[in-house]
């Protein structure tokens, strides 16, 4: 056993030995060995060869190969590269770096051309101090729902905390007894999205190019809530009538808790969790009287501006109206009907991810301090 052990151990030591010789080899070590072959009259392919043999993965492209080895046989006998026309390398040294760092303490939106005016070198030099130098990345501000205030970040994550803490405690018999609910407008048409539009073209074929369009003012009010088994309801609102605190409380008494008791028996003797957001409709003081007092359910607290935590914000919307998208509907019948069947098709498909999701997203919340999560 030992002696194959140390067998190995030679065999290892060697292929280690082999692999740092191989890295060791510069690109003027390589060009000395393609001159050489030169000299043995060995032709660009049998030269590339060796050298892959020998270098591995070191070796240069056969490209790199054929042209020095025309070099050299056309008379030419530096293996260094020849000095480049062009501005000096002396733009990247430190009095640049410096003053590029200094000109970004005073504006981070510089652009690469508007610092190559104002130091006088290349934006490729600027591009390079940057990326190389600086370690800097350009990255565009991302479009947020609200610009939270100190109090709200806290509250956010504070309540996402305590959210955690009770899913520690009960688990998925939490999750599952949550009904999220909100309401959103389906239009006869909206606009595809840029990634829905992309098309696989030949390499020379012209970028197909798309008129934008506004979305259409047809629409019609939806109420829809689902849990993790699937879709609950979905009640289009009557053309020209607002949802107030009045009509959501008609609603909940002549639709929603009706679907419960049909479709979720169990889940109304456990006692529903009402997740929605607080919409002046949602948090009027007879709305939280019907929940609490009369119905016995629980309201699940919501941080203000938080689509980012609302399943129907962050999964079920989003979902249903992307297969709306690009498609044109001519009444408001036909657009509740269309967006009727793709709620009905993605609760077929499965929507324990807009609940179960909710635990990442309280989780990513709180590790970002109350920031909005993606």
């Amino acid at each position: 056993m030992l002696e194959v052990f140390a067998e190995r151990s030679v065999i290892c030591t060697v292929a280690m030995n082999r692999a740092v010789a191989q890295e060791s080899f510069s690109k003027t070590d390589i060009r000395q060995l393609i001159k050489f072959h030169v000299l043995l009259k060995k032709s660009p392919t049998e030269t590339y060869g060796i050298l892959q043999e020998g270098l591995e993965d070191n070796c240069p492209s056969y490209e790199t190969v054929r042209k020095w080895h025309k070099m050299f046989c056309a008379g030419s006998v530096e293996v260094e590269d020849a000095d480049r026309s062009g501005r000096p390398s002396t733009a990247c040294d430190e009095d640049h770096i410096a003053r590029v760092s200094a000109l970004l303490e005073e504006d981070n939106r510089y652009t690469c051309e508007e610092l190559a005016s104002e130091i006088g070198v290349s934006s490729s030099s600027i591009h390079i101090i940057l990326t190389d130098k600086l370690k800097k990345r350009k990255i565009a501000a991302k479009w947020i729902p609200h610009v939270l205030t100190d109090q709200q970040l806290n509250d956010r994550m504070r309540i996402c905390a305590s959210h955690l803490r009770r899913y520690r405690r009960e688990g998925n018999s939490f999750l599952h007894r949550i009904i999220a609910g909100d309401e959103t407008w389906a239009r006869s048409f909206e606009p595809e999205l840029k990634s829905q539009s992309a098309q696989w073209l030949d390499r020379g074929d012209p970028r197909p190019s798309k008129a934008i369009r506004s979305p259409s003012r047809v629409k019609s009010m939806h109420i829809v809530f689902f849990d993790v088994q699937g879709l609950l309801i979905d009640h289009a609102v009557p053309p020209g009538t607002t949802v107030t605190g009045n009509y959501y409380i008609e609603f909940i008494r002549k639709h929603l808790r009706p679907a419960i008791r049909r479709k979720r028996p169990d889940l109304l003797q456990q006692g529903p969790i009402i997740l929605h957001d607080n919409a002046p409709a949602h948090t009027k003081r007879e709305v939280v009287q019907l929940f609490n007092e009369e119905y016995d359910w629980e309201i699940l607290q919501h941080p203000a501006y938080s689509p980012d935590l609302s399943p129907c914000d962050f999964f079920f919307f989003p979902n249903v109206k992307n297969e709306l998208r690009g498609r044109r509907f001519s009444t408001v019948e036909d657009v509740n009907d269309a967006f009727h069947r793709e709620c009905t098709a993605l609760a077929r498909r499965g929507c324990s991810n807009g609940i179960d999701g909710l635990v990442k997203r309280w989780r990513k919340c709180v590790d970002l301090h109350g920031h909005y999560t993606e």
